[in-house]
């Protein structure tokens, strides 16, 4: 990580990448990091204020910012990518298959057995992916990879129980599919 330093009316500021929870009090937002120390996170334009306004407590996030360590405040200047707490869990489709978001990074996709039922072992593990969740001003951006594909997904999410995946050609940018996911208890 390559920190600079920089001055900032008298004060000593810090420009890095910082990850860590979100913490919500009031109005406020925070960044709660590995160390469980908590900054004020302070957004330089309305677009990353709406987008950490869609961010719960708890969801992750990646970031650029100044870190003023005196007052425990960082400036934020972009937000990389997000993991979002409501989507981690199985979830299962239509199309007889489940998915199982293991982590913000890991998501496992195994057939149904012939009783319809999610059984996540490796007997019935059909791809383990790589994924991400970049934000926009409307909706979660989702990149999802492995050794042999890459895809490029609008994540919807409708509520608690019930999120969509958009499949886009990255070559036209149309619509190849769109997966509706019911949540699974």
């Amino acid at each position: 990580m390559v920190l600079v330093a920089l001055s900032l009316i008298g004060q000593q500021a810090l420009a890095q990448r910082l990850e860590g929870a979100i913490q919500k009090q009031n109005s406020a937002v925070y960044l709660r990091d590995s160390n469980n120390t908590k900054y004020l996170l302070d957004f330089t334009t309305v677009g990353m204020e709406l987008i950490a306004s869609r961010l719960k407590t708890k969801d992750f996030v990646s970031l650029d910012g100044l870190l003023d360590s005196k007052t425990k405040t960082i400036q934020v200047r972009s937000i990389n990518f997000v993991g979002l707490q409501q989507v981690l869990g199985k979830w299962s489709d239509a199309e007889g298959f489940c998915y199982f978001f293991e982590n913000f990074q890991t998501l496992k996709i195994y057939r149904m057995t012939a009783t319809r039922e999610c059984v996540f072992n490796e007997a019935f593990l059909n791809r383990t992916m790589s994924y991400t969740i970049n934000p926009s001003n409307e909706n979660w951006l989702m990149l999802i990879s492995d050794s042999n594909d890459s895809y490029i997904l609008d994540l919807l999410i409708k509520n608690r129980s019930n999120m969509s995946l958009v499949l886009y050609d990255p070559d036209t940018a149309d619509i190849l599919r769109t997966i509706g996911l019911a949540k699974l208890q």
